[in-house]
């Protein structure tokens, strides 16, 4: 009998994986929108109140000293000490966690001795609970980022674990030494850091279908096409308002990269694939080493061209139908380059992608 925890768990952890995806392509938007770093780091702890539901987050970066903890964002506190608000290391809850490195929960902050209130800045009225998770890059701690609540509030290990994750995610694109921007010369250089940890998310996400023991090689491959086009289609309002974006001229090079980048990880793996269809008996292909590569350059000049279709049905009536035949046209390719037989392959659902086209598309 299959173990209902264990499902359950194998839930949670695709939920966790989500979640981290949701909230990168949040900071991705933000890198191409945001004018200034200050405008960048705002938005972001205004994200992660949201994201963990709490009602104070605050990002503090250790200086390059290493002897205090200086507040480089905030929302929900007052934004005047941004820069001016410090906080001894190794002392108060702020300073511990970056000594220790480890997530500290503060159920009641007003009765625990170890809070270090920072005139000025804390509200003994405002803030009861608190999560504060450490930033660390290259073995070395470089911030905090803390949740606080108005109301008491009982943090869950899942609450730590999504808090760790953010802070992950901002500590790879390096958050280091105090200084955020000194790590990025150019919003196009923020944006590539972006791409990079976008690429380990999915292989996350995408790897255990391909390396499933129990899935055939039609299925494995039908099930990466319907995934991808489910997380695509759940994150249709901001994908469409990135569009505009992601194919301007000046990220050229961070769009080659992501292809280049996606073709490195899932290139091995689909190769396996395709040898476990021909074991089948179900592929067929004229160049069974090979037909990997082309199968990836398919699946991604079909996306690009539905999405640029996408865009033009905004300024000159693109049509769905346009996109459906297209669509078509390169299943029949792919099912023609893998030797596999007809119509046992769909690389897009019909009503999926009608309602891409149902969608007005936001001006950039």
């Amino acid at each position: 009998m299959a173990d209902p925890d264990q499902g359950r768990s194998a839930t949670e952890t695709e939920a966790q994986q989500l979640e981290r995806l949701r909230f990168l392509h949040h900071v991705a938007r933000l890198a191409t929108t945001a004018q200034t770093w200050e405008e960048l780091l705002e938005t972001v702890v205004d994200g992660t109140r949201d994201a963990l539901r709490a009602d104070v987050s605050s990002l503090y970066l250790l200086d390059r000293d290493g002897t205090r903890l200086t507040l480089a964002a905030t929302t929900g506190l007052d934004r005047y000490q941004i820069g001016r608000a410090r906080v001894p290391f190794g002392e108060g809850i702020t300073g511990r966690v970056a000594a220790a490195r480890e997530p500290m929960v503060i159920p009641d902050v007003r009765a625990d001795p170890r809070f270090l209130w920072v005139r000025g800045l804390d509200q003994r009225r405002f803030v009861s609970s608190m999560l504060s998770v450490p930033l660390s890059w290259h073995d070395q701690v470089v911030g905090v980022l803390n949740v606080q609540t108005e109301r008491p509030r009982d943090f869950r290990p899942e609450d730590v674990e999504h808090l760790r994750a953010i802070a992950d995610i901002l500590a790879e694109l390096g958050i280091s030494k105090g200084a955020f921007y000194h790590y990025f010369d150019s919003k196009s250089s923020l944006l590539e850091a972006l791409v990079e940890k976008m690429r380990d998310e999915a292989v996350r996400l995408l790897q255990p279908i391909f390396e499933d023991p129990n899935l055939a090689a039609l299925e494995k491959i039908q099930r990466w096409f319907d995934t991808t086009s489910r997380w695509k289609t759940d994150r249709k309002a901001y994908l469409l308002s990135l569009l505009r974006v992601w194919y301007h001229d000046d990220n050229a090079v961070v769009v080659q990269k992501l292809r280049s980048d996606s073709l490195a990880w899932i290139g091995p793996l689909f190769g396996r694939v395709v040898h476990q269809g021909i074991q089948e008996g179900v592929f067929n292909p004229s160049y069974p080493d090979h037909v990997g590569q082309v199968v990836f350059s398919l699946l991604y000049d079909l996306g690009d061209t539905l999405a640029r279709m996408i865009l033009s049905a905004a300024s000159n009536g693109g049509t769905f139908q346009n996109a459906q035949a297209t669509a078509a046209a390169y299943t029949d390719a792919l099912e023609r380059a893998l030797g596999a037989p007809r119509g046992s392959l769909s690389l897009v659902d019909g009503e999926t992608l009608r309602e891409w086209f149902d969608v007005p598309i936001a001006a950039a």
